[in-house]
């Protein structure tokens, strides 16, 4: 069989969602979370960050950001707050229910930017990143 005779995952699923109703209805409300994956795995891919790198610039550790990239679980209302303050998500709620997109560009912050650069700098024997000295002790 050729490659080119081969349904798509869309078509499947679309097929799929036509003749199950419960199928239908666990991809409808799993949509934010894989949209809210999407995204993630999107920015951190762009900002060349590893999972471990964009939990610290969000106050989150590791296996959070991983979960989240799962797309199996639909992001608490406190996560997609965070990811739209450090923009990364832009959430619309509305009648006709909630969607998820990438931030613009221009609306990522800088504190989001300082710390990226924080995490860029070399790190030391043992390990650990390099910290700038503030002179104050």
């Amino acid at each position: 069989m050729k490659l080119s005779h081969l349904a798509t995952h869309d078509e499947i699923s679309a097929q799929r969602r036509d003749h199950d109703p419960e199928y239908a209805a666990e991809v409808d409300r799993l949509a934010l979370a894989s949209a809210v994956s999407a995204i993630v795995v999107d920015f951190r891919a762009k900002h060349r960050l590893t999972q471990s790198e964009l939990g610290r610039l969000l106050g989150w550790k590791q296996p959070h950001v991983a979960r989240l990239e799962r797309g199996d679980h639909v992001p608490a209302l406190e996560t997609l707050q965070r990811l739209a303050r450090h923009g990364i998500v832009t959430i619309v709620v509305n009648e006709k229910g909630t969607t998820a997109s990438p931030a613009s560009k221009r609306t990522i912050n800088r504190r989001v930017q300082s710390r990226r650069a924080r995490l860029k700098r070399p790190l030391r024997a043992g390990g650990k990143r390099a910290v700038a000295s503030s002179g104050a002790r």
